[in-house]
């Protein structure tokens, strides 16, 4: 009776730690995710805190290869019309981002030539992509399965005298966002086709649903 009830106490014992740590589990998972806000950022004073950051910190997924589209920092021969970046992480970080730049017209042949070398992969059907954006000529794109995009372009049929280019990066984890993308890229940046939902038909694909 003795050896019933000791291994009786220790399989509850068991029991109770096991159930106790799912619950802690589950308790900063869901900390996690009702913690986390939505960090949107326009200073383009700071845009080496968010893309290729050489530190460890938050950030420093946009250190990838995917994000070596993007340049490597912001000259004074750069005029930025516009920069946005987009920060969420309920538990996988993910990314928006988007810069338009107007450059001198040397500095502008010599980032048309670096974009050109790393090229385009093939885009096309990676969550349901069927084209470039409207109204717009890609020089270079980097897709990524898993991950999304980051490419940039510059308008459709631009004459010598043009010098902009836009740059954008969509940059999440797990085959979706969390977000609604519409509220944090403007429509006309956007990969014609480009469905990240939490049910889009290219997650079910890839994860067998």
């Amino acid at each position: 009776m003795t050896a019933i009830k000791v291994v009786t106490i220790v399989i509850l014992s068991i029991g109770i730690i096991y159930f106790v740590m799912m619950a802690i589990a589950i308790g900063l998972l869901t900390f996690s995710i009702v913690g986390a806000k939505v960090e949107v950022h326009n200073d383009i004073a700071e845009y080496n805190d968010y893309i290729h950051n050489s530190s460890e910190e938050v950030y420093s997924r946009c250190n990838g290869e995917m994000f070596d589209v993007f340049p490597d920092t912001i000259t004074e021969n750069m005029n930025v019309e516009e920069f946005q970046f987009m920060y969420y992480n309920p538990w996988d970080a993910q990314y928006i981002t988007y810069m338009t730049v107007d450059y001198d017209e040397e500095a502008y042949t010599d980032e048309i030539a670096r974009l050109q070398s790393i090229g385009q992969g093939e885009y096309q059907d990676i969550y349901s992509v069927t084209d470039e954006p409207s109204g717009y000529d890609l020089v270079a794109i980097y897709p990524d399965e898993c991950y999304g995009f980051v490419y940039a372009m510059i308008p459709e049929g631009a004459d010598e005298d043009s010098t902009v280019i836009t740059y954008v990066g969509i940059n999440f984890c797990n085959y979706f966002l969390d977000v609604d993308i519409h509220d944090y890229l403007p429509k006309e940046y956007l990969l014609k086709g480009f469905d990240a939902t939490s049910d889009n038909p290219y997650r079910k694909l890839k994860m067998g649903k």
